[in-house]
Parts: structure tokens; sequence; C-alpha cells
């Protein structure tokens, strides 16, 4: 299913590409200007495949990135 990333902490960043990642392998390209500690996680979107249905709860990611 999609993944959007989301920044939940850290100063400001620079993507290149969506945060949306709609597809296996997508991938983004994320600048880090600034020293610090940059903090994400992640919003699931809708499965890929229609009339799929899945059970139990969806995958959060979580991404700490420490930049010196």
């Amino acid at each position: 299913m999609p993944h959007q990333l989301i920044k939940t902490g850290g100063p400001a960043v620079t993507y290149s590409g969506l945060r949306t990642m709609k597809h296996i392998g997508a991938t983004l390209e994320v600048t880090f200007p600034h020293a610090g500690i940059y903090r994400f996680t992640t919003k699931a979107g809708e499965d890929y495949m229609k009339g799929v249905k899945t059970i139990g709860e969806d995958n959060v990611l979580t991404l700490t990135v420490a930049v010196h």
C-alpha cells in the first residue's frame, strides 16, 4: 500500500519527488540542510489492488536521522 512521508520533528528539509510513494519500489530524496535530529513517520494510503481486503493494523514506518 502507498505511504506518505511526514516529518514530525527537526529543522526544515527539502523533498525531491512526491512524498506520497504510490508504488512498490518508489523512492523519495530528502535533503537535510542543517545539523540536527530529524524525525519522520508515514501515513498509510489505500491498498494498491482494488477488491483486496487486508486484516490487522496498517504498518507505520518511523525514521530518525541524525545529521552532524
